[in-house]
């Protein structure tokens, strides 16, 4: 009668063991990936809505900050051009940074 064999071989640990880590590594990869991904995409949706904000406090005759305070981060921001319409339409260009990023939105203010 021949014995059955039990257990593992030293061959299929390691095997397995490599596959494990391989999975393990490539979800590393992804959550560092997202998690940039996420911070950038937060970063845009503020500057964004400064630039957009800076047109509207121009537009509205308001006085316009220098910077604005999105989350935990302190935007800058710029608006140039007359908010007020005259004869012609008049542009308005206004410029929110961070971290060397930049974003910059364009509005007319037409009579």
């Amino acid at each position: 009668m021949i014995k059955a064999h039990r257990g593992l071989t030293i061959t299929e640990v390691m095997v397995s063991l490599a596959i494990v880590v391989i999975g393990v590594l490539v979800f590393a990869g992804m959550q560092a990936f997202f998690a940039s991904d996420t911070k950038n995409r937060f970063i845009y949706a503020c500057l964004g809505a400064t630039a957009s904000n800076g047109i509207s406090l121009c537009l509205s005759g308001q006085s316009i900050p220098s910077t604005i305070q999105c989350g935990n981060m302190q935007i800058n921001l710029s608006v140039n051009g007359n908010c007020q319409p005259s004869t012609s339409c008049n542009s308005i260009i206004s410029t929110a940074s961070y971290n060397g990023l930049i974003y910059q939105e364009t509005d007319y203010a037409c009579p």
